[in-house]
């Protein structure tokens, strides 16, 4: 029912908090699907905002978090269509942009899922990839939080665009 690269993004969303993926996976469904395509662009500024926040990049954070907000907030029923809770959302993406602009620490948020299957569906793939569904990043983890400055394993690397 959902686009594989939309469920991986959550498992990685939600199960490592690796932000740098949720891009990498989400970004070629995005460049080549029509449907929903304002959402998976919001989406993968969503995902790099928290990969700055998480960074302490608050200048960059913000910048995506606010594209993000303002391309989500137009799109309420595709949100919906895809799961989310559209009111959850952006409440919870104003709370995150208030915590930015005051320098608060990053901590992780979980989407608001509403679809029942796609939780559990995302829930599984977490299982068997050996992630904890709903865990906190893990700050020691220095290739995860720092994972632009090592080798990127995505197979798409070369193809990638500099700027999205």
């Amino acid at each position: 029912m959902y686009p594989e690269a939309y469920i991986n993004f959550l498992v990685y969303f939600h199960g490592n908090r690796d932000y740098f993926e949720c891009h990498d996976v989400l970004e070629e469904h995005w460049q080549k699907n029509d449907e929903h395509k304002a959402v998976w662009n919001g989406l993968i500024k969503l995902a790099v905002a928290f990969y700055h926040y998480r960074r302490h990049n608050f200048i960059g954070a913000l910048k995506l978090m606010n594209k993000s907000l303002t391309i989500l907030s137009n799109e309420p029923e595709a949100l919906e269509s895809l799961g989310l809770d559209p009111d959850r959302l952006l409440l919870t993406l104003k709370e995150q942009l208030k915590a930015i602009k005051e320098d608060q620490p990053y901590a992780s948020i979980n989407l608001p899922i509403l679809d029942e299957k796609l939780l559990s569906q995302c829930k599984e793939k977490c299982r068997q990839m050996g992630l904890v569904w709903g865990a906190a990043s893990d700050f020691s983890n220095s290739e995860l939080i720092d994972k632009h400055l090592f080798n990127r394993k995505s197979k798409n690397v070369e193809q990638r665009p500099e700027k999205y």
